[in-house]
C-alpha cells in the first residue's frame, strides 16, 4: 500500500514536470535553428506607464517591429499602451495573469495562465503566443495555454538585464553575434523600485545596439510570430 502510494507520487510528479521541461528544450533548440540571420527582440512583464512608450517610440524611428509578453494585471492600467503597440505592428502576447512560478505553485498558475490568455485574446491583433513567467511550464499550464489556442514562445538569448547589476551590453550583443541571431530575452517592467531608472537606460541602450547589430549584419528583424510561422509559411509554398 505505502509503496504503491509512493510509486504513484513519484508518478504525478514526473507527469506533471517531465514534459514541460522537455518541451523547453525542444522549443529552444527550434527557435536556435529558426533565428539564423534573424532577430527576434522580446520584452516580458509590463507595460510599463513609462518604458513601454519610450520603447515604442525608439521601435517607430527605427522601423522595427518587436515582441511584448504582457502581464495581465498590468493591462488594465495601462490599455492606451497595449492599444499603441498592436498599432504599430508588435506583437502582443501572453505573460499570464500573475507572475507565478508553475514549478512553485502549479495549481494556482493554471488559473494565471487561463485568465491572461483569455485576456490578451480580447485585444486587437493578439499574437496568440504565451511565454511561461520565468520560462517554467507544467503539463497542465502548457495544456491549459494551448486550450486558449496559444503557442508557448521561449528565447535563446537572455540579456540578464533582470539581474543586479545588469548583464553587460557588449556581452549581450556579443553573444547574438556569435549565433548569427537570436530570440533577446528583455524586460520592461516597471515598479518604481530604486535603481530602476537606470535599469531602464540600460534597457533602451541594448535594444539601440541590437538593432543597430541586426542591420549592420543584414538580418531580418522582426516580431515573433513570423519567426514561429516560419516552417508553416515555407511547407505551404513548397
Amino acid at each position: 500500500m505505502l509503496w504503491g502510494l509512493l510509486a504513484g507520487a513519484v508518478a504525478l510528479v514526473a507527469l506533471t514536470y517531465a514534459p514541460g521541461i522537455l518541451l523547453r528544450r525542444f522549443h529552444r533548440e527550434m527557435l536556435k535553428q529558426r533565428c539564423k540571420g534573424k532577430l527576434v527582440l522580446t520584452y516580458d512583464d509590463g507595460p510599463g506607464l513609462h518604458i513601454t512608450p519610450a520603447l515604442l517610440q525608439l521601435l517607430e524611428e527605427t522601423g522595427v517591429k518587436a515582441t511584448f509578453f504582457l502581464s495581465g494585471f498590468r493591462v488594465a492600467g495601462c490599455q492606451d499602451i497595449c492599444n499603441d503597440a498592436a498599432r504599430q505592428g508588435h506583437d502582443i502576447g501572453s505573460h499570464a495573469y500573475w507572475h507565478h512560478d508553475a514549478w512553485r505553485v502549479p495549481v494556482r498558475n493554471v488559473a494565471s495562465v487561463i485568465r491572461g490568455c483569455r485576456q490578451i485574446a480580447r485585444l486587437p491583433h493578439s499574437s496568440r503566443l504565451f511565454r511561461p513567467p520565468n520560462g517554467r511550464a507544467t503539463t497542465w499550464s502548457y495544456l491549459a495555454a494551448k486550450a486558449c489556442g496559444f503557442r508557448h514562445a521561449y528565447w535563446t538569448v537572455d540579456s540578464l538585464d533582470w539581474v543586479h547589476p545588469p548583464g553587460a551590453i557588449d556581452a549581450v550583443v556579443a553573444e547574438v553575434r556569435r549565433n548569427g541571431g537570436g530570440v533577446v530575452l528583455m524586460h520592461d517592467l516597471e515598479t518604481g523600485q530604486p535603481g530602476e531608472a537606470q535599469r531602464h537606460r540600460h534597457l533602451l541602450a541594448l535594444t539601440r545596439q541590437l538593432i543597430a547589430l541586426g542591420k549592420r549584419e543584414g538580418w531580418d528583424i522582426g516580431p515573433m510570430s513570423e519567426l514561429m510561422n516560419e516552417r508553416k509559411r515555407g511547407t505551404a509554398n513548397a
